[in-house]
C-alpha cells in the first residue's frame, strides 16, 4: 500500500536553534542598520556596507540551507549539513568579527546581540557535529501492512460469531 504522505525526519534541537537564530539575526540586522545610520553616518564607508551585506546574505543563506536540509523528506543529511554550516560560517564569522570590532565600547545592545548570535552559531555547529556522530540510525519505521490486515481479519471473525457460541479449544 503506497503512502500518500511521507514522514519528515528532522532534528528538533537544530530546528529550535535555527528558529532562534532567525530572530536573533533579523534583530541584529535591523539594530545594526539603525545604529550605523543614526550614530555612525560619518564613518559609514563602502567597506562597512560590503561587509555588512556579506554578513546578511551569508546568514540568510545559512539559515535557509539549514531549514532545507533539516526538513527534507529524504531524511537528514548530516555530512552535507555540517559541511554547509562550516563553509558558510567561516566568512560569516570573519565579517562578524570586523563589524563587531567597529562597535568596540560603543553600543551595549549591539554587543549583547552579537554575543547571543555567536552563541547560537556555536550551538548550531555543535548540534550539526552531534547529528553526524550520533549512534542512532534514523531509519524510517513503516507499519507492517500484512500484520495489520491479518489482525483486522481475525477481529472481524471474532465479531461475526454469535454471542452464545462456544469457542473451540
Amino acid at each position: 500500500m503506497p503512502h500518500i504522505v511521507s514522514p519528515i525526519r528532522s532534528n528538533l534541537l537544530l530546528q529550535i536553534l535555527l528558529e532562534g537564530n532567525l530572530y536573533i539575526a533579523s534583530t541584529w540586522c535591523v539594530s545594526y542598520v539603525l545604529y550605523m545610520l543614526i550614530y555612525q553616518w560619518s564613518q559609514l564607508g563602502v567597506a562597512v556596507l560590503l561587509v555588512f551585506s556579506l554578513a546578511v546574505i551569508t546568514e540568510s543563506l545559512r539559515i535557509y540551507v539549514g531549514y532545507t536540509l533539516n526538513l527534507s523528506p529524504h531524511g537528514l543529511r548530516p555530512k552535507l549539513l555540517l559541511f554547509s554550516t562550516l563553509a558558510l560560517c567561516l566568512p560569516l564569522l570573519c565579517a562578524f568579527w570586523y563589524l563587531r570590532r567597529l562597535l568596540l565600547n560603543q553600543s551595549l545592545w549591539l554587543q549583547l546581540i552579537c554575543n547571543v548570535w555567536a552563541i547560537f552559531i556555536a550551538l548550531e555547529l555543535v548540534a550539526a557535529v552531534g547529528i553526524l556522530w550520533s549512534k542512532k540510525s534514523q531509519v524510517e519505521t513503516l507499519p507492517n501492512w500484512s500484520t495489520i490486515e491479518a489482525n483486522l481479519k481475525a477481529r472481524r471473525r471474532r465479531l461475526q460469531r454469535p454471542p452464545g457460541q462456544l469457542y473451540k479449544l
